[in-house]
């Protein structure tokens, strides 16, 4: 666990950089270092992280071209053609774990410098949430996808997005839900919306929880995703880590969500004059809650998968907080309290599947 807190304190010191005077072509080098960390500690793990066996059995057990898009029909075509492109490269599995991290970093790096008024910030908020995209999984990298793709919403094109969008469901199939974001981007949401909304979806989500648990699967027969959806509603204790107790963590969760959309929503018009995407990212990040509101008591796992598509965008309206003061002193309180925020989120992330990730294992060797 020392290791973990001590690149994240390396992290968190470079955001500090964001308050300075500091030139955006120097910010950017420290964010590529940060960056290129991340790579290469994505690539040189060693069965450590979720996912591994999995990911593992697949890469080193298929070859050819026909062993991925004819024999195998589990896995999305994007995420296949991944791993057949890597074995072009090399047999070596270090060879896929380095492009997905690159792909993500890239991804992140591009859209953190285009739309993000702290991208240090930003940056950190991101490493605490995904412990610094050390352990990417095929999702990761639709998410990150998803991410850049909101350049073509703020441009407005869009061919450019949906060409995008496609992409990510070739990634992970979940990325769906991301479809209606050109459309919210630009839309205004009043204070009576935002609480009609919030409390129809949580009654849905209470009301349909048994129905659809229950039922669901008279509707379709042999459909893969019927069947993803029965195994993801009675997966709680994984889908909130097994070091956990499930309850504990969707109510601690659901504060946690409301407290931050409070802060968020009360602040909106102010944020709004100084940082000019906040109302489009707010909406996107809004629809965040609706979906955790509904899904989480039907079915957990699903709310955690679809949620984050749009929830990624909490990084970028929580760090434009620390605009709406001109007073240093201010800028800095505030970024320490997105700090202390930070490292909760990181240690909980990490909390959740400890034996997973602690201790960090390297094919170069053993850090503890």
């Amino acid at each position: 666990m020392v290791f973990y807190l001590t690149i994240w304190s390396l992290v968190a010191l470079a955001s500090f950089f964001d308050v300075t005077t500091l030139s955006l072509k120097k910010k950017k080098m420290i964010a590529l270092c940060i960056f290129s960390l991340s790579v290469v500690l994505g690539a040189t793990r060693n069965q450590v992280g979720t996912d591994w066996e999995q990911y593992y059995y697949l890469f080193v057990h298929n070859t050819t071209f026909a062993d991925y898009f004819e024999v195998n029909t589990v896995y999305e075509t994007g995420y296949m053609a991944l791993n057949y492109i890597a074995h072009l490269i090399s047999d070596e599995y270090v060879m896929l774990l380095f492009l997905m991290t690159l792909i993500i970093c890239i991804l992140k790096y591009k859209t953190f410098f285009s739309i993000a008024q702290y991208p240090l910030v930003v940056l950190m908020l991101d490493f605490s949430y995904n412990i610094g995209n050390i352990f990417p999984v095929r999702q990761n990298i639709a998410i990150a996808i998803i991410l850049f793709s909101v350049l073509y919403i703020i441009s407005k094109k869009p061919v450019h997005f949906t060409v995008t969008f496609l992409l990510a469901n070739f990634f992970h199939r979940t990325a769906i839900v991301f479809l209606p974001a050109y459309f919210l981007f630009y839309k205004k949401i009043d204070t009576k919306k935002l609480l009609v909304f919030l409390i129809l979806f949580s009654s849905l989500g209470f009301l349909f929880s048994d129905i659809l648990t229950s039922y669901i699967s008279t509707l379709v027969t042999n459909s893969f995703f019927i069947e993803k959806f029965i195994a993801y509603s009675t997966d709680v204790d994984n889908s909130f880590g097994a070091a956990a107790d499930s309850t504990t963590r969707i109510i601690t969760s659901t504060l946690k969500k409301a407290v931050v959309l409070v802060i968020l929503w009360s602040l909106k018009k102010k944020a709004e004059r100084v940082y000019p995407y906040y109302n489009g990212l707010f909406n996107l990040y809004f629809v965040s809650n609706l979906l955790y509101l509904f899904f989480i008591p039907i079915a957990p796992e699903i709310a955690l998968r679809i949620v984050p598509y749009y929830n990624v965008f909490e990084y970028f309206l929580l760090a434009s907080l620390i605009g709406l003061s001109k007073k240093w002193w201010i800028k800095i309180l505030i970024l320490l309290l997105l700090l202390a925020y930070g490292l909760l989120k990181y240690v909980t992330a990490i909390n959740a599947f400890y034996d997973l990730f602690v201790p960090y294992n390297t094919i170069l060797f053993v850090l503890f």
